[in-house]
């Protein structure tokens, strides 16, 4: 059984056809190339490869030119090199550079052999660890998504209050858990409270928890989604659905960091950081006195505003772009290489009521639907086509021209941050690695200071 695809880079023909040869009798599948420059070419034409061995000087490119290569674009690949010119510095120049490991010419197989296995495994679990990870970058671009990503930079890891707002589908629920997860709560829970479900004769019992006996059908005692969330963090949804007399007693917890269940003598400590969202005007939900003031000051430390998607028109191809790759992923639609032109122009100049939430339930239902390469106008929910052949709900303050023009940049620019390698960025956006070089270059983009990387522990980190 092959344990592992090498790929064997030297431009010593003798020294590459032994070393190919042993590694192939401890089942190695090995590639040879013959220097940098050809090794560069058979990573491109074929990326599937779990070890790359390479010598340290050679013309044209180098072992360490090489290496840069691989962690720029493959960067799950590690790298091995091999020198019979071994000094510290170079040593050093290597491993700064990201090598797996270094050995000095001439070397016993067995030592080597040992570190190929423990640089194909290495390999393998970072691999892993990059598929089954959690992102926690929060979708946007433009600097009203700048600020956001600075605000929990700052307070993120804190325990302050955070309130936000926004209409109904920007988001708010996902940016909690995106505070959440990026703070040093994220091993402990994320509680969802939707204060609009919760009947005002339960809230208390549901927020505070109950003791056995306190009132007719206690059989037991019941833990509350406050008490729940300890440790970690509690998201008030709606939070100006709440009853008056249950925002006075989550005040009171928000001051003293106790809570007393329904029915006990008790009080018991309670470590919970509160996020808080409402879709309402706050103005005129403090001036009606749906919204307590001193309950609205306590949460709101920190306030984030998330504006609605047709004030922000630059991120609905990125949205259009993440979604169609979640949805094909899910719904085993593969072979849906994008949009169709005419299509895509109009999602982009759609206003979205719903906001992302609306676009987001549009791609899936266009995805479900599409049985071709592109989605077409048939593909589309029906109330959309008609609303924009009636040219409704069209954004009218956005430039059609100049919007085209921008999204493809805007794409391309959040694809590299959200990738590991130029080939993954170029496979999200449905084109080839050549086209995506050149409109690189056309627009600018200095895709080294994009894409995610290794840190010095060698965990995945973006480099925005």
């Amino acid at each position: 059984m092959i344990y592992g695809r090498v790929l064997l880079v030297d431009d010593d023909y003798n020294f590459r056809r032994s070393l190919s040869l042993l590694l192939k009798s401890v089942n190695l599948d090995v590639y040879e190339a013959r220097n940098g420059k050809e090794a560069v070419e058979k990573l491109c034409e074929n990326q599937d490869f779990d070890l790359i061995i390479t010598d340290f000087r050679m013309e044209k490119v180098d072992g360490v030119e090489l290496l840069k290569f691989v962690k720029i674009n493959f960067p799950h690949i590690p790298v091995i090199l091999i020198t019979a010119y071994g000094t510290v510095g170079s040593a050093v120049e290597a491993m700064k550079a990201g090598a797996f490991d270094y050995i000095e010419k001439p070397f016993e197989f067995a030592e080597f052999k040992i570190k190929v296995r423990q640089a194909i495994d290495y390999g393998r679990i970072k691999s892993t660890q990059k598929k089954e990870e959690i992102s926690t970058d929060f979708i946007g671009s433009g600097l009203w998504a700048e600020k956001v990503r600075d605000t929990i930079r700052k307070f993120g890891n804190s325990d302050v209050p955070i309130f936000i707002t926004g209409e109904t589908g920007t988001g708010k629920s996902h940016l909690a858990e995106v505070i959440h997860r990026s703070s040093k709560r994220k091993s402990g829970p994320f509680v969802v409270a939707n204060c609009a479900s919760i009947p005002e004769n339960l809230c208390e019992v549901e927020f505070l928890g109950y003791s056995k006996g306190s009132f007719t059908g206690a059989s037991s005692e019941k833990e509350g989604l406050i008490k729940a969330a300890s440790g970690g963090t509690l998201f008030l949804d709606e939070i100006g659905e709440m009853p008056h007399n249950m925002q006075a007693k989550l005040l009171d917890v928000l001051e003293r960091k106790k809570i007393r269940k329904v029915g006990a003598l008790k009080e018991v400590e309670v470590d919970v950081r509160f996020i808080a969202a409402t879709n309402c005007n706050i103005d005129k939900a403090l001036e009606e006195g749906r919204l307590r003031k001193d309950l609205y000051y306590r949460l709101s430390t920190v306030h984030i505003h998330i504006p609605p998607l047709r004030e922000r028109s630059e991120d609905i191809p990125i949205f259009l772009n993440y979604f169609l790759e979640k949805f094909k992923s899910k719904y085993s639609k593969e072979y849906i290489r994008g949009y169709a032109a005419n299509v895509w122009e109009c999602l982009l100049l759609y206003d979205y009521p719903g906001n992302i939430r609306e676009l987001s339930n549009i791609v899936a239902y266009a995805t479900l639907h599409c049985e071709g390469e592109f989605i077409n106008f048939e593909d589309l929910p029906e109330y959309l086509t008609q609303a924009i052949g009636r040219s409704s709900l069209i954004n009218p303050r956005v430039d059609r021209k100049l919007l085209v023009n921008l999204s493809e940049k805007n794409l391309i620019v959040e694809t590299l941050k959200n990738s590991y390698t130029l080939q993954e960025a170029a496979s999200k956006l449905n084109m080839s690695r050549v086209t995506l070089w050149r409109k690189l270059k056309a627009y600018g983009i200095q895709p080294e200071s994009l894409l995610k990387s290794r840190n010095k522990d060698g965990e995945f980190t973006s480099s925005s």
